[in-house]
This record gives C-alpha cells, structure tokens and sequence, in this order.
C-alpha cells in the first residue's frame, strides 16, 4: 500500500533511509530543513505497518526520486506518481533503481526521457583524502546570483526566485579572479556519515588552472570538518579530465548512476 508522508512521518521515513545510507543521501539531505514537507512530497510503500520503499519528489527541483529493493514496488511507486499527475522534471538515482523506473515508463505509459546521462559514484574516505593546496573560500551572500548562474543552461537569462533560493552560500566554496566568480563546488547534502557535493564547475575561460580542484579539495575540507567520514559525488562517464581531478584527491568508484531528463 502507498501513502503519501507527512510530518508526523519524519522519523519514519528517516529510519528508513538510514538503513541504506549511501543511496539516500537526497531524501535525508532534503529531511534537514525544516520546510522539507511543505516543499516536497513524500510517499512510502507500507505491508502492513512497516515501510518497505520511500519516493519523493523534490519541489525546488523536480526530482523523482526513489528507493524500494522489489521490482514491483518501484513500478507501483511509479503509477501513483503517474496517475495522481504529480509533475517531475527528471529522475535522479543509482542505476538499479533509476534503471527500472525509466524503462517502465517506457513501457507502461510511452514517456520517453529527452535526455539520459550515464555518471558514476565516486566516495573519499576521510583517511584516503590527499588536499590539494588551495585559495577557495566559502561563498558570501554576495555570491548568490552568480552561483545561481554557474547553474543555468543559458547563464545570460535572468536568475528567478526558485534559482536563486537553492543557492545556500555557506555550502558553496568558490574562486574569484579578475572581479568575477570564475568556479564553484557545493555541498549538496549531509547526513551522520556521508556529505554529497555537486555544482563542480569553472568558467571557460579559466580551465585547466586547477581552480576546480581547489573548489572541491577546499569543500572536502569543510565536509569533514563537520565530523562526516566520506564525501560522495557524482560524475558523467565520458568526464574523464573530472575522474581524473577526483581521483587525484583520493575519491573512488563504488557504484553506477542515471539522470533521465524529461523536461
């Protein structure tokens, strides 16, 4: 049985996602904020009173999201999904779930994604982490837009509020040159033993300069500061100059990851 999540669920729902820590670093991540019920919608799968799978969808981003280990309760989270018209943009996930959710809505209701992107996991141990010397320093206030901006597929198009909101400065560590911020990293999530990272990028103009290494060897830093002992992300497997930067800082393969666009 599905049932949509709720506050009085929190607890839950959180229990549940510790069981498999790693593979839902983005629904403990989102439970962290105080607004994550009223901003996403939760649903778990129940055999009687026990939780057996979870799925969200994320407000500020429109991310499916699941995690269920039977075949048939991925598929069912998917038709409530589909019949109860709940819009999502995309689905985010390790490969043996995503996978599954992205064929069967193939199959079952024709929805191909416009786009699917093929990354792997990477995860540094704390004891593993080889820094690299660096001059990023944690974002400011000021910063908001322009990393906001890094975000955009069209950076010239103005930042709207939803943009503009995902953006939480003190999680970002970024490098300026020339008056302009030129590269990023940010934390996007953490939970008792894992921080997820993303928005790795640099500006065109300033490649190959190391400024993205410094961004992420910097953000390490910070995410084990906050007592965390591995720091995950992920990275497109035609990205080799990025495998090549994350490895560099001790980061190794543990598993596979799909991203289906379908808006």
């Amino acid at each position: 049985m599905i049932r949509e999540l709720h506050e009085a669920d929190r607890q839950a729902l959180l229990n549940y996602a510790y069981q498999n820590e790693r593979e839902n670093l983005f629904p403990i991540g989102s439970l962290n904020h105080s607004d994550a019920f009223a901003v996403n919608r939760y649903f778990g799968w129940f055999v009687g009173e026990e939780l057996r799978g979870i799925a969200a969808v994320f407000g500020r981003w429109g991310s499916f999201v699941i995690h269920a280990r039977e075949q048939d309760v991925l598929q069912a989270f998917v038709d409530h999904i589909v019949e109860e018209k709940i819009p999502f943009t995309d689905i985010v996930a390790f490969r043996k779930f995503s996978g599954p959710m992205v064929e069967y809505l193939k199959s079952a209701y024709g929805r191909e994604p416009k786009k699917v992107s093929e990354e792997t996991v990477y995860v540094l141990e704390r004891g593993a982490f080889r820094p690299a010397e660096s001059r990023a320093v944690p974002a400011t206030e000021e910063d908001r837009d322009s990393c906001a901006r890094f975000d955009k597929d069209h950076p010239e198009t103005p930042v709207t509020e939803k943009e503009r909101a995902r953006v939480i400065p003190e999680d970002v560590f970024v490098i300026h040159r020339d008056g302009m911020l030129v590269a990023k990293a940010n934390v996007q999530g953490f939970s008792k033993h894992f921080a997820q990272i993303g928005g790795v990028m640099t500006h065109p103009s300033y490649r190959r300069q190391g400024c993205a290494r410094q961004c992420v060897s910097a953000l390490c830093r910070y995410c084990f500061s906050k007592g965390v002992g591995h720091v995950l992300l992920f990275t497109a497997n035609t990205n080799i100059p990025a495998q090549n930067l994350y490895t560099s800082l001790g980061f190794k393969p543990v598993d596979e990851f799909l991203i289906a666009e379908y808006a």
